[in-house]
């Protein structure tokens, strides 16, 4: 069983979010600019003694390629890499509680899936899409677990609706 999440209900309410990426190689001034993207689905991936893992996938209007970067002038910002730590499902993962309380059953993986169901609007007289629409936003997800006792195959057999908590926390806090 799950719940359903919901935008505000009015449509002006909502501001859609585009991202743009660029690809750049320096040693040939080459630079290749995808804009328009927004985000159609999104991957976590949590399991025993793994890295935590993610992954997003993106829609987008067009790529072009230039001779100059876009990114790197004014009014944009070249951020450094990250030197953080990875995180791992050996240390950075917290307590996990259902439906409020610790779980005493080993757990093996958790994994959080979501996708927008974005299309591509195409119109005539346009190389590349128009406009991305998006749609009925699905979460789905799995928990793999060790049957120790029954209190788990008891809230699975009887469609029990159960809530899952868990915190992660890299060293640096």
């Amino acid at each position: 069983k799950g719940s359903m999440l919901r935008n505000p209900s009015e449509a002006e309410d909502i501001t859609p979010q585009s991202f743009t990426i660029e690809t750049g190689f320096e040693d040939v001034d080459q630079y290749w600019i995808t804009d328009g993207l927004r985000v159609g689905s999104f991957s976590y991936n949590i399991a025993s003694n793994a890295i935590l893992t993610g992954s997003f996938g993106f829609n987008g209007r067009q790529t072009k390629r230039q001779g100059v970067t876009k990114l790197g002038l004014a009014p944009y910002t070249v951020l450094d890499t990250t030197s953080t730590p990875v995180a791992n499902a050996t240390v950075n993962v917290g307590a996990i509680k259902i439906n409020g309380e610790e779980l005493t059953t080993a757990i093996q993986s958790i994994t959080l899936n979501g996708n927008n169901n974005l299309r591509d609007q195409n119109a005539v007289s346009h190389k590349f899409p128009a406009g991305i629409g998006a749609g009925r936003m699905e979460v789905t997800g799995n928990l793999v677990a060790y049957f120790a006792d029954g209190t788990l195959w008891d809230k699975f057999i009887e469609h029990e609706t159960v809530s899952i908590e868990f915190s992660i926390e890299d060293v640096l806090g």
